[in-house]
């Protein structure tokens, strides 16, 4: 038995309506810690078996069906492609009534001279939030703006590269 916060924060999780994962890309995943709390989210599931169109789940409870989940993940990468697919299968998995961006190259947004680059993506992001708690969705459009690349791939290579040189 671990004596922590847990019980407190899975009462207060059952309860909530939204949950908003924000978090960086560490191994094509969610960090460890918020892994574990994920895990130690079963209690909320029965351990009863449904055939859905994505194989068998348990049946979850506690009203955790109707929750939406905002899943936003960051990555140093220079791309989109490829770097997300390990965390987009889990979240897919894990999650119904989910919205989900994930943003290549988000170093850029903590470096001062990424500033031209980093304001107008911070900006959209203002804007998604208005977006999603008008309609507890995001547009396509709005979601290609938040994941496109803030400078091309090659220029982010190497000014990555040169600070390793």
């Amino acid at each position: 038995m671990i004596d922590d916060d847990q019980n407190k924060l899975l009462g207060e999780y059952a309860e909530s309506q939204i949950v908003i994962w924000s978090f960086p890309l560490y191994a094509f995943g969610m960090p460890g810690h918020l892994k574990t709390f994920l895990d130690r989210t079963v209690p909320l599931i029965s351990m009863k078996m449904v055939e859905t169109e994505k194989g068998c789940r348990h049946v979850r409870c506690s009203g955790v069906c109707s929750r939406h989940n905002v899943v936003i993940c960051g990555c140093g990468f220079p791309e989109y492609e490829h770097n997300f697919d390990g965390l987009k299968v889990q979240m897919d998995l894990s999650f119904r009534n989910l919205t989900a961006v994930y943003v290549p190259q988000a170093p850029l947004m903590n470096i001062e001279a990424a500033k031209p680059v980093a304001v107008p993506k911070a900006e959209a992001f203002v804007q998604a939030g208005i977006e999603y708690n008008d309609a507890f969705s995001l547009s396509p459009a709005t979601v290609e703006k938040l994941q496109s690349l803030m400078i091309p791939k090659d220029v982010y290579i190497q000014a990555h590269n040169s600070s390793w040189d």
